[in-house]
């Protein structure tokens, strides 16, 4: 290899991550998972120190206080981490999106890391089922046709804090670059607690993660009405 080609050969990465900001008195949760190279990260003993693209969304710990992290063992004993930037005494992390700093944000910013697959199956199928992450209470599953590159969201359940959402249905087709990147819109669904609840206009994202597809890390933002979005992320496995 020639010298100084290393980062090309290094795992990309797959990070979920939610906050919350507040707008005019309204709480605005957004939530998203992407894949990121090498050089858009940055990892310190601590956990997760920066991540992102200052042209579109960017994330920097900076002197903020961290959560101890967490992490587990996929299949291929590649580890899913995660954890948590907490605003304190000694400053605070900064987010920025298309080069404009976020405004009015909660001091708490949740992440989950995971290797990025590079290869996705193309043959089989496969069930995805809750393991670790940020949405309570959940219940579900996801399934995967590798063949075709469909993703259906099959009877979702989830609380985001006083929030209950449960009966959310949904599909999408994931990209065939990378580590399979989908995005889609909740075809039913129902909340208890929202004045206003909107399964189609609720958001859900996902990418693969490990050597064989063998988890996905998945975010949500949900519109519940008055009340503004609730987003959430989470991890599941095969």
């Amino acid at each position: 290899n020639e010298a100084g080609s290393g980062k090309s050969y290094a795992g990309n990465q797959v990070i979920g991550f939610n906050f919350e900001a507040v707008t005019e008195g309204v709480s605005v949760e957004s939530a998203a998972t992407s894949e990121w190279v090498v050089d858009q990260i940055s990892i310190d003993k601590n956990g997760l120190q920066r991540f992102g693209d200052t042209e579109d969304f960017f994330a920097n710990r900076y002197q903020a206080e961290i959560d101890a992290t967490n992490s587990i063992n996929l299949a291929d004993g590649s580890q899913l981490t995660w954890g948590e930037w907490s605003s304190g005494d000694n400053g605070s992390f900064i987010l920025s999106s298309g080069g404009e700093v976020i405004e009015n944000v909660i001091p708490e910013f949740r992440y989950m890391i995971g290797q990025a697959t590079a290869i996705m199956p193309t043959t089989g199928q496969a069930t995805f089922t809750p393991s670790v992450g940020y949405m309570q209470n959940i219940t579900g599953d996801i399934s995967v046709n590798f063949l075709n590159r469909n993703v259906a969201i099959n009877n979702l359940g989830f609380s985001l804090e006083q929030f209950q959402f449960s009966g959310l249905n949904g599909g999408a087709t994931y990209s065939e670059n990378g580590s399979g990147f989908f995005k889609g819109n909740y075809s039913s669904g129902i909340c208890a607690g929202c004045s206003a609840f909107s399964p189609a206009a609720s958001v859900f994202t996902g990418n693969f993660i490990g050597n064989e597809a063998d988890g996905l890390l998945y975010s949500t933002i949900m519109q519940t009405g008055e009340e503004g979005t609730k987003a959430g992320v989470h991890a599941f496995t095969r």
